[in-house]
């Protein structure tokens, strides 16, 4: 999982951070070497393995949170807003990181965010929720192009919409 506020520990470093994980499973200290080398490889931060988060800008400890989340090689991954606290100027940088990364590892992924923009470019079937209900799963195409009601057409941004009344099966009337 890649919390909202990354939950890296700081007294850990990135090393560790992504270790803690490995530690769990059970793993050998030279298989959890090896996973830690590739997944830092992955997220190109490589030469960051022995600094402290704190020494890390917003981006670069988001990139840490989702290699520690993906070191374990999950069937599932749950990533709860994770570019919420990231500035725009780097926003799209690690968005098209998430996405490379998603598509190398093909891992499934449950992306949670009130940011369209996030969910249209990153995800190939989006869920749009409305007060705890779930209004239209489907992809990002045809969520834009055609919203599955009123609050869908609206909430994707301006659209036209035309009020009608339903005479019968076949007939349909403007006020």
């Amino acid at each position: 999982m890649v919390f909202q506020d990354l939950a890296l520990w700081p007294h850990m470093t990135v090393y560790q951070n992504i270790e803690f994980g490995l530690k769990t499973i059970g793993l050998t200290r030279t298989e959890r070497q090896k996973r830690i080398e590739a997944v830092l490889g992955k997220v190109n931060m490589q030469k960051y393995a022995n600094e402290y988060p704190a020494r890390l800008s917003g981006g670069q400890q988001q990139l840490i949170a989702i290699a520690r989340s993906i070191v374990t090689e999950p069937k599932l991954l749950l990533m709860d807003e994770p570019l919420s606290n990231i500035d725009v100027q780097l926003r799209d940088d690690i968005r098209k990181e998430l996405k490379r990364i998603q598509q190398e590892t093909e891992i499934t992924t449950v992306y949670v965010t009130h940011d369209q923009e996030d969910a249209f470019l990153l995800a190939d079937k989006i869920a749009v929720m409305n007060a705890g209900v779930v209004e239209q799963i489907a992809s990002p195409e045809e969520i834009y192009f055609s919203p599955g009601s009123l609050f869908m057409a609206n909430f994707i941004g301006e659209s036209n919409t035309i009020r009608v009344r339903i005479v019968d099966r076949d007939k349909v009337v403007t006020p």
